[in-house]
């Protein structure tokens, strides 16, 4: 990866943040059904990749209002 911050305002400008959210909510539905963990685990590690994705989405904001 040679620029952090163009992956970034690539991945925000194919998906909102309302979608991520809702695409993510549906491999959380999709992993409960796959009997590959545990719901704990899931629900886990979906609310943690939400709370990165947010973070991402503020600072990348953030960087476009300096531009």
């Amino acid at each position: 990866m040679d620029d952090p911050k163009e992956v970034i305002g690539q991945f925000f400008s194919t998906w909102s943040l309302t979608q991520v959210r809702y695409i993510m909510k549906e491999w959380l539905y999709e992993a409960y059904g796959s009997g590959m963990g545990t719901e704990k685990e899931f629900l886990f590690m979906h609310d943690e990749l939400i709370r990165l994705v947010e973070a991402v989405f503020v600072l990348q904001q953030k960087v476009g209002d300096k531009k």
